[in-house]
């Protein structure tokens, strides 16, 4: 595996966060796959951790395909959108791709269902 030294100095992407290469595939083509290895390497220099950083991954999937979903673009992201997802979607959220993301992070890794 790789030591926080090496993260440092090389940056964490999202290729050290998951060893699924579906996961890895999956993010990468998500609504905002162009900007995850950058927005790793924001939270691994602000001090979080992988575990805490996949979950971070995994919200910003949820909400991009939220946003597909619904018709919309990353350009039509607003305060009142986001307020719109957290306070309306998250609440009653069935979403059938979270249920598949918890299971592969979990398997991915290496924690039990």
């Amino acid at each position: 595996m790789f030591s926080q030294a090496d993260d440092l100095r090389e940056g964490m992407m999202i290729d050290q966060v998951f060893t699924c290469s579906r996961v890895r595939a999956r993010l990468r083509e998500s609504t905002f796959g162009g900007v995850l290895d950058e927005y790793v390497r924001q939270l691994q220099a602000r001090g979080y951790v992988r575990g805490t950083i996949g979950k971070c991954l995994g919200a910003v999937e949820h909400f991009g395909s939220w946003l597909r979903d619904q018709g919309l673009t990353p350009a039509a992201v607003s305060r009142d959108l986001i307020h719109s997802f957290l306070h309306g979607h998250l609440p009653r959220c069935r979403c059938a791709r979270m249920s598949a993301y918890r299971r592969a992070v979990n398997a991915s890794s290496g924690s039990g269902a």
